[in-house]
């Protein structure tokens, strides 16, 4: 057990480091302050694309107004249940 303990306190150890590395890279002072278009992704090879832009942000209220979603989150909410956390996956 105390060994279970002393990984997962390294695993903890190492991702709050990398996080603060992530934020340092960005120019960021305070975790309140990262978000989507402080981060980006290398697709491809030669293809890098900011966060927001993989994933993007909907307009306050979108998801409770039943105003048409865009495509990506149509396909993910069809695959949500209110009564599962499990994945609906469509064959």
């Amino acid at each position: 057990m105390e060994d279970k303990t002393k990984r997962v306190a390294n695993f903890h150890r190492k991702t709050v480091e990398s996080f603060i590395e992530l934020m340092a890279g960005a120019g960021i002072n305070h975790p309140s302050k990262i978000n989507r278009r402080s981060i980006s992704r290398r697709i491809l090879m030669n293809q890098v694309k900011r966060y927001d832009k993989i994933y993007p942000y909907l307009t306050d209220g979108l998801l409770l107004s039943g105003n048409i979603l865009p495509e990506d989150w149509q396909e993910l909410m069809s695959m949500s249940s209110a009564d599962s956390f499990n994945c609906l996956v469509k064959s």
